[in-house]
């Protein structure tokens, strides 16, 4: 469903603590582009009609996540920005070359080189820029991008997705709209703070609802299932087997699960479910499991095992289930 055109991985996290995020890595190369011409008028299509890019720069990884959640919900295509020279490890120094790639831009127009995209743009209808925050400003890496390509995204769709520490996003969406005066931005831009990172399933989730962009299999999404803890939701999916089926029949379903091994939750029904149980060598964390024909095993830890279970769906992203679990007995919400 999601096809991945990744040019370069880098991951560095660290996040300042003066109202802004620290830095992030993009894709392209730019010393200076022209002002692109404004395009002739065209018709205002429908968000959830186009074909989808996902463009994201990361240094931490926060970012990373919450564009590939957000690939994953569209099925388009998704891109990493990369600079052409690397941050530094050393946290005060890549502070440093941020404030100084940032005043020459301002002050100069010249933006950090980037290494060339692998991907046509003019294949895509809607463009999600996903993006850190740095020093209240857009990421410098991804600031190129849009610089480099302001003419080829002029006609585009364009939503923006920021994550920060805790700084506003105003001045970064400024930065998006100087950079694509003449693109269509769509909707409010998602703010995911850094400590809402393991909830970006459903930030994401909420936001294309709001931006009435469908996934691909919202309209036969029959397996789908929440899985609550608390003010924890994670989204699931049920598999194609009698098992699931039976178990589908049991919800809204609420249960107290018990500790067991530092890696799984249980729970015995009252009554059987219809099972067929094979080793799966590999438990994953997310996986909702039948052991025997009555206990239901959330697992929160991916580990191998010479039991044997009958799968019953899983958690599509597992971020944040183990610290949402706990340590003890927890009260588990299963809905469809």
């Amino acid at each position: 469903m999601k096809k991945l055109l990744v040019v370069s991985i880098l991951l560095f996290g660290f996040c300042m603590t003066m109202n802004a995020c620290a830095p992030e890595k993009e894709t392209d190369t730019t010393g200076g582009s022209t002002t692109p011409p404004a395009p002739d008028p065209i018709p205002d299509p429908q968000p959830g009609a186009g074909r989808y890019l996902t463009v994201y720069f990361s240094l931490s990884g926060n970012t990373e996540t919450a564009a590939t959640e957000l690939n994953s919900r569209t099925g388009g295509t998704i891109i990493e920005i990369t600079p052409q020279t690397t941050y530094p490890d050393d946290y005060n120094a890549t502070l440093e070359r941020a404030r100084e790639e940032i005043a020459s831009i301002d002050d100069e127009g010249v933006y950090p080189a980037i290494e060339t995209i692998e991907a046509n743009l003019d294949d895509y209808d809607v463009v999600f820029i996903c993006t850190p925050l740095w020093y209240a400003r857009m990421a410098t890496p991804m600031q190129s991008f849009l610089h480099a390509n302001s003419a080829k995204l002029a006609s585009k769709q364009l939503a923006l997705l920021v994550t920060s520490s805790s700084s506003g996003i105003s001045s970064v969406e400024a930065d998006a709209r100087r950079l694509c005066p003449y693109s269509e931005f769509i909707g409010e831009a998602l703010w995911i703070r850094n400590s809402q990172t393991d909830n970006a399933a459903t930030l994401v989730g909420n936001w294309l609802e709001s931006l009435n962009i469908d996934s691909p299999d919202d309209n036969n999404n029959d397996n789908a299932m929440t899985v609550s803890i608390g003010q924890n939701h994670f989204e699931a999916a049920l598999a194609e087997n009698p098992t699931a089926h039976a178990f589908a029949g049991l919800l809204p379903l609420t249960i107290e699960m018990n500790e067991l091994n530092g890696n799984e939750k249980y729970f015995y029904l009252p009554e059987s479910l219809p099972s067929a149980a094979s080793r799966p060598e590999t438990i994953n964390a997310g996986d909702l499991m039948l052991y025997g024909e009555k206990c239901i095993v959330l697992f929160y830890e991916t580990f191998t095992s010479t039991y044997s279970y009958t799968r019953i769906g899983h958690i599509e992203d597992a971020s944040g289930l183990a610290a949402a679990l706990g340590t003890g007995r927890v009260t588990v919400n299963f809905n469809l």
